[in-house]
């Protein structure tokens, strides 16, 4: 008898839902009127209270990034969010995530490296899923990664996928936390001084497993660590994309 998990399953969308719409919607409207008044749109305010205003806009941006991405995770896990699978230019779309991110790298003095073939084959995927995975990986290698270090992004085509990997000089990771970094709200040793919920891993993983793919990780304390993940060439069948 199936019935108990189906209800369970439709209670956790009507959660997700729920959370979407009464959380999400106010803490939106909030920040649009901080915003408001910090662009001076009611007029002049004063040094003391833009200080304020500017400190209160910048922890809403931070909860708003932190609530869509628990949605993202959950709409991804409960598979109410399914890839648009689109033809993607890989190294255009390797290349504007890196631009996006090169003024964090800049700012820590770290170099963003690549390693490409002269061609890859169109990558059947979600392009905003795509850019997710990417940008995370890519992103965490720079947080964790010491000042005057190095980031380098690697693309290998290994038919019938795509391979990718993000290197970075940071400390590693713990072999006590290998067997869990992929699981929501889990904080491993390097990130006990960040701020988070853990929500990006997770995310990074169930995109990837969405789009038939995998993810692992090479890395020892001291030694930097290497994730890698794979995208098919080909978009995967229905029943591959929705399996847990």
């Amino acid at each position: 008898d199936l019935t108990p998990v189906k209800r369970q399953e439709t209670e956790r969308r009507h959660l997700v839902n729920m959370f979407a719409h009464d959380l999400k919607t106010p803490v939106v409207a909030i920040a649009g009127l901080i915003r408001r008044l910090v662009r001076g749109k009611l007029g002049p305010v004063p040094a003391r209270q833009m200080a304020y205003l500017q400190t209160v806009d910048g922890e809403l941006e931070r909860l708003e990034k932190l609530i869509t991405r628990f949605l993202e995770f959950a709409r991804l896990d409960l598979r109410i969010l399914t890839p648009q699978f689109e033809v993607l230019n890989v190294l255009e779309e390797c290349r504007q995530v890196l631009n996006l991110l090169q003024p964090l790298a800049e700012a820590k003095e770290i170099a963003l490296e690549t390693d490409f073939p002269p061609e890859v084959p169109g990558l059947r995927a979600d392009p905003l899923l795509f850019r997710r995975v990417l940008q995370n990986l890519v992103e965490n290698a720079i947080k964790f990664g010491p000042r005057r270090s190095q980031v380098r992004l690697e693309v290998r085509v290994e038919d019938p996928a795509v391979r990718f990997a993000v290197y970075d000089q940071g400390p590693g990771i713990a072999p006590d936390d290998l067997t869990h970094i992929f699981e929501i709200f889990y904080r491993g040793q390097r990130e006990k001084d960040t701020r988070g919920f853990g929500l990006g891993l997770a995310t990074v993983k169930r995109i990837i497993d969405a789009h038939g793919g995998r993810i692992w990780v090479d890395t020892a304390p001291g030694r930097g660590c290497t994730f890698y993940f794979t995208f098919p060439l080909e978009a995967p069948a229905p029943e591959a994309a929705s399996r847990p």
